[in-house]
């Protein structure tokens, strides 16, 4: 198969098999990858997973799984953690798809993460996250798809879910730091954006959000797509787009590995 490989990380409360429709898009051309984290889908969770957890195991993966080069990919939370890979060193990342990330804390996020906890301390972190998760959807989403998720969603160890979804806000705080490290072509996709108190808005192509703005601002080689229509989940709802999306940026970088290679460029480390 060709380099680099695709290495799929799926989101809170999700699993590697959200990334069905790309599998099937990209694994004759590209060495594919989507496990499960822990703690979601078939991966069992240990005692004291946290957002950490979910790194280390996608840094195993890499080690274990991974080919010379690779295209690290993720869906909402699974941006923060290939992001949180690259920042402790994970080895010969060509590129990074980040879909439908959203900043909710930004440089107050130690504040928004006290305020969540202190309401998941009062109504269980199951109260706190079926709304937000259903606030994913809009109109023209798969009812069946949001049954899937929220049933899932349900599956999730409480503790271990109240820990990632704090932690995962408080991780906001050095989140400009990360970025400002990160020195690969970075591709944004978004459909939707998730505002300071929790609402979720569509967005059409020309806007920007927090989050778009933040990665235009600190990292030099991103560039961002609008994609319009579907919710949270675009990557789903519109696989064809987003495949698209995906396959344009992932031959640019083969372009861009192949002309190092003729300028006698130091290859990708692996």
């Amino acid at each position: 198969m060709g380099e680099p490989t695709l290495l799929f990380v799926h989101g809170f409360g999700c699993a590697g098999s959200d990334w069905n429709a790309q599998i099937q898009e990209f694994r004759g051309r590209h060495r594919v990858i989507a496990p499960d984290l822990p703690g979601h889908g078939a991966a069992p969770l240990r005692s004291g997973g946290r957002f950490d957890t979910l790194v280390t195991a996608l840094l195993d993966v890499r080690a274990r799984e991974g080919g010379r080069s690779v295209a690290l990919i993720g869906h909402s939370l699974g941006c923060r953690v290939i992001l949180e890979a690259v920042a402790r060193g994970c080895p010969g990342v060509a590129g990074l798809v980040l879909i439908e990330q959203n900043i909710v804390g930004g440089e107050s996020a130690q504040l928004v993460a006290d305020r969540v906890q202190s309401v998941v301390d009062a109504i269980g972190v199951e109260a706190f996250l079926r709304p937000a998760f259903q606030a994913m959807f809009n109109e023209s989403s798969p009812p069946q798809l949001m049954e899937r998720v929220l049933e899932r969603l349900e599956r999730l160890d409480p503790d271990f879910a109240q820990r990632v979804l704090i932690e995962s806000i408080r991780w906001e705080a050095s989140e400009a730091m990360r970025l400002a490290r990160v020195d690969m072509p970075v591709l944004l996709i978004q459909s939707t954006y998730l505002d300071e108190s929790f609402q979720w808005h569509s967005l059409q192509p020309g806007m920007s959000t927090p989050w778009t703005r933040l990665v235009m601002q600190e990292v030099p080689r991103a560039q961002l797509q609008i994609v319009p229509g579907p919710g949270h989940f675009a990557h789903i709802e519109a696989a064809d787009r987003i495949n698209q999306c995906i396959r344009n940026f992932v031959d640019g970088l083969v372009t861009d590995a192949v002309g190092m290679q003729g300028d006698a460029a130091v290859p990708f480390a692996g």
